[in-house]
């Protein structure tokens, strides 16, 4: 199980801890996007920290229609008590986790400020 609260802007958010080569860390607070169809998105000086190796490039939708490219970096997160591989894609927003990490998973959010968010594994 992983365990996030409701934030004043009712976001659901969930707190993650990244990790890239050479055992750096970084924790971060994460939005749930349901419409980002990725593993995770973190800012420029979250990717530097983490000295991440940029491995390619993606393409993705906004949300207001417009494509852009987006660098895409490989890391892990501390995902049910296991380390899980991630995609990562480099913006200037908040950190987000997209569909992709959360598939397998049931998402429950008391839609509250400070309300609980709950991400449980599905049976297999």
């Amino acid at each position: 199980m992983i365990e996030g609260t409701v934030n004043n802007a009712l976001e659901a958010v969930l707190p993650l801890t990244v990790s890239g080569p050479a055992e750096r860390t970084s924790r971060v607070d994460a939005v749930i996007d349901t419409g980002y169809s990725g593993d995770i998105t973190l800012p420029p000086h979250v990717v530097s920290g983490l000295g991440l190796t940029r491995v390619g490039a993606m393409k993705l939708r906004l949300a207001n229609g417009n494509e852009e490219d987006f660098d895409t970096y490989v890391a892990s997160v501390g995902w049910s008590g296991n380390e899980r591989g991630v995609a990562v894609h480099e913006t200037e927003s908040e950190p987000l986790v997209g569909m992709s990490l959360l598939e397998g998973h049931e998402l429950w959010v008391e839609a509250r400020r400070g309300g609980r968010v709950r991400i449980d594994p599905l049976p297999a």
